[in-house]
């Protein structure tokens, strides 16, 4: 079970996103639907506790390169129609 800064656990608020997608949802969802939406709602909790969690040192770079390219490219002429 998942537990919040304070050490308490999300259930509260993953049934409280539960009951706001139940309640945006078009029509009544069956019993293994609802379960479903509850198992997406807690593991994507789970996800953004871990990503939290995960500790970066200053130097660590983004897994993908930053190109800035489009600055240095000629924009459109003035002649252009």
């Amino acid at each position: 079970m998942l537990e919040n800064r304070q050490g308490e656990s999300h259930e509260v608020e993953i049934e409280a996103r539960v009951a706001l997608a139940l309640a945006r949802a078009n029509s009544k969802l069956t019993g293994s639907e609802a379960d479903i939406v509850r198992d997406r709602i807690a593991r994507s909790i789970e996800h953004r506790h871990q990503l939290r969690t995960l500790s970066l040192e200053n130097q660590d770079e983004p897994a993908h390169g930053f190109d800035l390219g489009f600055l240095s490219r000629p924009g459109p002429r003035e002649d252009a129609p």
